[in-house]
């Protein structure tokens, strides 16, 4: 059914009226949700250096004196309040506006002396809007990308990508996808409140970016302090255990302790001065000169924050439900804007074409 321009405008409005609506109910679920996942990682973090101080490193912990002993619980109870804060002070600079999560307690002195590392230049958000609408798909196909990724593998690469960009062509999805990276490219400009399902998802997006940033770089920073009094033996670079704590992925062993936030990291390590002469060696002469490293670190993700919180499971249960309602009403709105705009396109070229005379060499058709 062709619909008029007239009728194509009320019914984006209409799209507009309901992305509206569902943008301050998210507001209201994602204010829970932070304030939740704070207080959630306050309570964590504390216990995790408990544990690690008391009965996996005791000996290192009373080696320290007593003055040491409170700088570091200190040190330890501010970063553990840092994530509110943090976020908000980050959302705020990207210009993500969450109603009624605005305001955030006085700082106090001790926070004011929290040890900040020196932060190179933000990175750009890279900006997921089908990721944001496919939070409960992501989930489940998680569980197969291994067998997935072992299966590509057996593939050479060069093929495998040709074979998959001409599968994309023939199905239709490539163009799609061209266009999903160009709007995904684009820097977000939220006007609020948000009645653009695009932005929408954007901006949740970007929510859960910075959040996966902000807890990362907390981890980074609790393993620093336990490093700075040797608790934990400060052998790793603070650039490979950075790595080590954004990815499983990353060519170490990652075995959990009883603590979600403890991991037990083996990193197989060369020396120095046999790097060079490893490609002669055997398989098995390599295997002996090679190096385990064992040591643990700590590391916060949401996920493992809201296992341990019902509330946060809940919150995070309607952020879920509501990003499948966006989904719906995002595929509408960007079908009825694609024919609004080929129905004003077709008005424009009507509106400016003029029929050129008939030329003069023309014959006159035979009859």
């Amino acid at each position: 059914m062709t619909r008029s321009l007239s009728r194509l405008e009320a019914e984006l409005a209409e799209l507009e009226t309901h992305t509206e609506t569902l943008y301050q109910r998210l507001c209201q679920v994602y204010c829970q949700y932070l304030r939740g996942l704070s207080a959630q990682l306050e309570r964590e973090l504390s216990l995790a250096a408990h544990q690690v101080c008391t009965r996996l490193y005791p000996e290192e912990f009373l080696n320290l004196s007593l003055e040491e002993r409170r700088e570091l619980q200190g040190k330890i109870q501010t970063l553990a309040r840092q994530l509110e804060p943090r976020l908000q002070e980050r959302l705020g600079r990207r210009g993500v506006d969450v109603e009624g999560w605005t305001r955030s307690p006085e700082p106090t002195a001790e926070a004011e002396e929290a040890p900040e590392p020196d932060r190179e230049p933000e990175e750009a958000l890279e900006l997921d809007v089908e990721g944001f609408l496919n939070q409960q798909e992501e989930r489940k196909d998680g569980e197969g990308e291994e067998e997935e990724k072992g299966e590509e593998e057996e593939e050479d690469g060069a093929d495998a990508f040709l074979n998959k960009l001409s599968a994309l062509a023939k199905s239709g999805e490539l163009m799609e996808m061209i266009l999903q990276r160009m709007e995904r490219d684009r820097e977000p400009q939220w006007t609020y409140p948000i009645s653009d399902p695009d932005a929408l998802a954007a901006w949740g997006s970007a929510i859960e970016q910075i959040l996966e940033r902000t807890l990362q770089e907390i981890s980074l920073e609790a393993n620093q302090i336990l490093q700075g009094v040797k608790i934990i033996p400060p052998v790793l670079p603070g650039k490979v255990l950075e790595v080590a704590l954004r990815a499983e992925e990353s060519g170490m062993a990652f075995n959990r302790d009883k603590n979600p936030y403890i991991l037990n990291l083996i990193v197989e390590m060369t020396p120095q001065g046999e790097k060079d002469e490893e490609e002669d060696k055997s398989e098995e002469d390599q295997e002996k000169s090679r190096q385990l490293l064992k040591f643990i670190a700590l590391r916060f993700r949401a996920n493992d924050l809201e296992f341990q919180d019902g509330a946060l499971t809940g919150a995070r249960k309607q952020i879920r439900h509501l990003a499948e309602q966006l989904k719906k009403l995002h595929k509408h709105y960007r079908e009825r804007r694609r024919e609004k705009l080929t129905r004003e396109a077709e008005q424009a070229w009507r509106s400016t074409w003029i029929p050129l005379a008939p030329s003069h060499d023309q014959s006159p058709p035979s009859l």
